[in-house]
């Protein structure tokens, strides 16, 4: 068996394109010769807090902070463009929800760019030239305008009907590093990569060779890259404490590759966004949810304690319950993810996806829920935007698909079909969210299929997978593409409000875009793998959720020890076999006692998969670790209240409190739980030590109240971190610190 195994893997370790990247590709950008040219003076503009100069000596404009003067928010590399325009041919494919762009521009490329006025206009400045080439020559405007204090927008329009890709860049130094962009599940720091902003399914192995090369040989963009995730946000803030992000919904990337540039790219003659103003990151993030929206309260029973997901019909989860209660566990609800009923496919168990409670396997489901809320505890469950036809399915009372379809609501090809999207052995529609009667419905459906049947909760799953060549109600599918996360998280919040549990009810979101935070009261981190590694494993649920922090992503957790688990054999020879092991799931559950919720997930294929319930020291491990959480609810209550107020992540990357410490973001596998307490859990299996790095100041090991740190500048140590007992610190002297290290001594 091994020999075989190695043979497998060095055939496709021997292929030339083994470290072949699916990510968008461009064959042009603007790093190459660009010039500007112009015969206007040096002048300077106040508007509002911000002082925009143009420097004639250097053909430069720059903007500033009105105050401090010296603080640059924005500049043009001299005697350049900074704006380019042209006309690009996109070739995308689709596979389910993921998606494989080349972008091609041989048609016209204008790089030459003219400064022919700059003016004042209606309290806008508004700058006006030509971009030119040999096979162009378009008139552009560029203006700002002061919107707040913190905030200036710049607005790019060219005016040709045959431009569809504008370009703007900027000057950046070799030690300005790049972070945010939404989830980002590999790089933390994006300086030296182009970055597209593409709401898409992350892939399973995302760069673990060489089963992502395998995957993605056998299904195109199946297994993704290092870029791919469900949450892109086009918004950026830097170790230079500069900040910005555009309102375009169209697709767009940032090209950080040249450490003295960076350039934006959007698929539109109009390219919008603002600067921020600032001189935190906290600062930064505070005045871009401003704009983007920041995440509603979740119920104050959310803190209690463990989101328990299980499946299997409710004489197994009632079992299941009884040895929770035997060990005391904490339990704020039952999230039972085939609640609908569920159908074996290639790829595990999934559901069906017609939203009505399946009898078969819940014939006492009203008799569960009412037994969980006699011990205060909620039931949650799942839906997503697609539909599928149930015709098939035994014990169905009501075709939802057949329904949407008949009424036009369904998403449709060119032809009027419904735009089926395999999904994995079988085939899903997606509700089209731009029709607004297709909207309500589907809100009621919600309504009358989950809430009236009893759930507090649900995971609102998917919200990626709009096909860019989709026929909508309203709108360009690919304009809507990335704003259809918002639209589904808007849905859910409404069915919420409506239903009257505003403040009583959560739904949790995988895909998110740049005003979907308004909506949505809490995101999970999506599909990973049941691994340890970097690339689509525990640690990059670490890096995803920290990214997305900086990103107003502010409340997000992961499902302890991953999701995915994957076997595949040739001629019956396992030659993958990923499964979560019982050590994973409990390093996993101690690390999300440290986050926003503590949930678990049984997986795709549970039986492959170590469970909480497996044996008797994984539960009581479980348990335990439950309880650690629900000590953390009033602090964690006054983390979920900033996030709402200001759009402070509860889970932070160092950087958010020690910016000037270059150690906090290569780090980006330790956090802080607020301001009061670092989480360095242990990301790598059979280890009892792990190396810690302490930002400047004391820390108070929480197990045995040893005393880590300096005073005067950031240190490391190697500490215990024996099973049962992460890496957790509190700031030393901090009273909610030492109330929980004297809490945790009470725990058996």
């Amino acid at each position: 068996m091994t020999a075989l195994r190695l043979a497998f893997l060095s055939f496709f370790l021997a292929q030339p394109c083994m470290a072949r990247d699916w990510s968008p590709r461009h064959d042009w950008t603007g790093r190459d010769v660009s010039e500007v040219t112009s015969l206007l003076p040096t002048s300077v503009w106040k508007l509002g807090a911000f002082q925009i100069t143009w420097d004639a000596n250097k053909a430069e404009l720059s903007i500033h902070e009105a105050t401090p003067v010296d603080k640059v928010m924005w500049q043009s590399r001299p005697g350049r463009a900074f704006v380019l325009a042209g006309r690009g041919q996109a070739s995308i494919t689709q596979w389910r929800g993921s998606f494989t762009i080349h972008d091609k521009s041989d048609q016209m490329k204008c790089r030459q760019q003219s400064v022919d006025s700059i003016e004042v206009v209606n309290e806008s400045l508004q700058i006006q030239g030509m971009l030119s080439g040999p096979d162009c020559r378009v008139a552009y405007t560029v203006k700002f305008e002061a919107l707040t204090a913190e905030r200036l927008q710049f607005h790019i329009h060219v005016a040709d009907p045959n431009v569809n890709r504008v370009f703007m860049n900027f000057q950046s130094t070799p030690d300005e590093h790049f972070l945010g962009f939404g989830e980002q599940f590999t790089h933390f720091d994006l300086k030296g990569r182009t970055v597209p902003i593409l709401s898409t399914e992350q892939g399973h192995l995302r760069g673990l060779q060489p089963y992502s090369f395998a995957l993605n040989r056998i299904s195109r963009g199946a297994a993704g890259n290092w870029s791919t995730t469900y949450a892109a946000l086009p918004f950026t803030l830097t170790t230079r404490m500069r900040a910005l992000f555009l309102e375009n919904s169209e697709y767009s990337s940032f090209d950080l590759e040249d450490t003295s540039m960076a350039e934006i790219r959007v698929w539109s003659s109009t390219l919008t966004g603002q600067m921020i103003a600032g001189s935190t990151p906290l600062d930064l993030i505070e005045s871009f949810t401003e704009y983007s929206g920041r995440l509603p309260r979740v119920p104050r029973w959310f803190h209690k304690g463990a989101i328990i997901g299980l499946m299997g019909g409710g004489p197994f989860i009632r079992d299941i319950w009884q040895r929770l209660k035997a060990k005391g566990t904490p339990i704020a609800g039952f999230w039972i993810q085939d609640w609908q009923g569920k159908r074996q496919t290639p790829f595990g168990i999934r559901m069906w996806w017609n939203w009505e409670v399946d009898d078969n396997a819940y014939p006492d489901w009203s008799q569960l829920v009412q037994d969980f809320a006699a011990e205060g505890i909620n039931t949650l469950g799942y839906v997503n935007p697609f539909l599928t036809d149930a015709a098939s399915k035994p014990n169905m009372k009501r075709n939802l698909f057949a329904e949407a379809r008949d009424r036009g609501f369904l998403v449709q090809k060119q032809n009027g079909a419904p735009y089926e999207i395999d999904s994995g052995g079988f085939t899903g529609t997606l509700v089209d969210l731009t029709n607004p009667e297709a909207f309500d419905w589907y809100k009621k459906v919600i309504i009358s299929s989950l809430i009236d049947a009893g759930m507090k909760g649900w995971m609102a799953d998917f919200g990626e997978a709009l096909p860019f060549d989709a026929k909508l109600h309203h709108g360009d599918a690919a304009a809507v593409h990335n704003l259809y996360p918002e639209l589904w998280a808007r849905l859910n919040r409404e069915a919420i409000r409506e239903a009257g549990l505003e403040g009583d009810a959560v739904a949790f979101l995988r895909a998110g875009s740049l005003r979907s935070s308004r909506h949505a009261p809490l995101y999970w981190l999506g599909d990973q793998m049941t691994t340890w590694d970097e690339h689509d494993g525990m640690k990059s649920a670490i890096t995803g959720l920290l990214s997305g922090g900086l990103s107003g992503l502010s409340v997000n957790h992961m499902d302890i020890g991953g999701l995915i688990a994957l076997r595949r054999s040739v001629a019956g020879w396992p030659v993958i076999n990923f499964a979560r092991t019982k050590e994973l799931l409990q390093r996993g559950a101690e690390l999300s006692a440290f986050t926003a919720a503590y949930r678990n997930h049984e997986g795709n294929s549970p039986d492959a998969n170590h469970q909480f319930y497996s044996d008797d020291e994984t539960l009581t491990s479980f348990a335990r670790f439950a309880k650690v959480f629900a000590l953390l609810a009033d602090y964690r209550e006054q983390l979920f209240d900033e996030a709402h107020r200001h759009g402070y992540p509860v889970a932070r990357s160092l950087f958010l409190h020690y910016p000037a410490d270059p150690e906090s973001i290569k780090n980006h596998y330790q956090w802080l739980l607020g301001p009061e307490f670092l989480i360095a859990p242990v990301v790598d299996p059979g280890q009892s030590t792990r190396k810690v790095y302490f930002p400047k100041g004391q820390w108070v090991h929480v197990w045995s109240g040893r005393i880590y740190g300096d005073e005067q500048t950031g240190s490391w140590s190697t500490v215990p971190a024996p099973l049962g007992e992460p890496p957790v610190f509190h700031k030393h002297g901090s009273v909610v610190g030492e109330t929980f290290r004297k809490s945790l001594l009470q725990l058996p």
